[in-house]
């Protein structure tokens, strides 16, 4: 490369609006998110730096041109794994498979991002985006990708912490998850993650990471927050159409303690919370995320051996809510009931 000219990289970084450190050596960001140690070449908005030493699964993040991502791909052999496209037929997004080369995710109003096979290296390369935007993708499909790449098992599920346990609220996209989260931290549990949680199995229990420290809460629910108690949860901004903050996060991962799992039943009066002493295992494998893009026998083999030690090691609990149960009022039952299974006090 000649004296002066700009390294693919940095004309990605020029491109997107963002500005490297002075002397552009090294990471600028090392996070942690999803179970995975994040070493980037550019800020990511809802990451905090890292405290202690990075021992956990490392993935590089690199911002580059569309183009050079372009030539990477270019040899590829792919095969299409998702393709979900809006009313008019635009593609929304693309999920591609090359033996060789990993995966490549084409989401037109997100960019073109590529993440190699083993989820060690995931090259962005995203259109002139707002740094939420950008980020928004990044922790909500590519990194948790990776995440499963290396092995983790990713869950729909919002999650936070009471003591020393993560509870862990699982249920299909619209049901409130992310509201029930809200109200459990200003009861005083601690922020775990938002939507999508990496686990991984441990020695003896069911680790749960902490995801990005970002809530994005819908309009409804944002309104029906107190404005002390939003001041407390994070500064939040409007974004499409949610409501977003970033928010203080438990930093650590925690032993899973609990996972309810959420339905909605509008024949259902009362509220009821019940233990699953023999859970379904197609319930376990229906909760996690990714199945249909990484589908290989050995990935088959570990969800199963982590659904088959989440059933011995955590409690898992069916929560049968009516219509007329809202997330502040189940949040508060949730609370009660997970602090009495663990032993802990709810908060205030």
């Amino acid at each position: 490369m000649s004296e002066g000219s700009a390294s693919p990289i940095t004309s990605a970084a020029t491109e997107a609006g963002l500005e490297r450190p002075p002397g552009g050596s090294g990471p600028t960001l090392r996070s942690r998110a999803f179970g995975l140690e994040v070493e980037a070449d550019f800020p990511i908005s809802g990451l905090p730096p890292a405290r202690g030493p990075l021992n956990g699964s490392p993935t590089t993040v690199e911002l580059v041109s569309t183009a050079t991502l372009e030539r990477a791909w270019r040899a590829a052999k792919p095969t299409r794994l998702e393709d979900t496209r809006d009313a008019d037929g635009h593609l929304v997004l693309g999920i591609d498979r090359d033996d060789r080369l990993g995966y490549r995710l084409s989401a037109p109003n997100w960019g073109e991002y590529l993440s190699s096979a083993d989820g060690r290296h995931l090259r962005c390369a995203p259109p002139q985006l707002e740094s939420w935007r950008r980020a928004r993708f990044l922790t909500g499909r590519a990194l948790p990708l990776a995440a499963t790449l290396h092995g983790l098992e990713v869950f729909h599920a919002s999650a936070v912490s009471l003591g020393d346990a993560a509870i862990a609220i699982v249920g299909p996209r619209h049901i409130g998850k992310t509201s029930i989260a809200v109200n459990l931290v200003l009861r005083g549990a601690s922020f775990l993650t938002d939507d999508l949680l990496a686990l991984e199995r441990a020695q003896d229990h069911i680790l749960a990471h902490p995801g990005a420290a970002v809530m994005g809460v819908r309009e409804a629910e944002y309104r029906l927050i107190e404005p002390e108690q939003r001041r407390r949860l994070g500064r939040f901004v409007q974004r499409l159409d949610k409501y977003f903050a970033e928010v203080a996060r438990e930093e650590r991962p925690l032993r899973l303690g609990i996972m309810y799992f959420l339905e909605r039943r509008r024949g259902t009066r009362e509220l009821a919370i019940d233990e699953m002493l023999e859970p379904d295992p197609r319930l376990l494998l229906a909760s996690s995320f990714f199945n249909r893009i990484v589908g290989s026998p050995e990935r088959l083999r570990a969800q199963l051996d982590l659904c088959a030690q989440l059933s011995h090691t955590t409690v898992l609990c069916r929560a049968s809510v009516p219509p007329s149960v809202g997330a502040s009022a189940l949040a508060e039952a949730l609370a009660g009931d997970a602090a009495a299974r663990l032993g802990t006090r709810p908060g205030p």
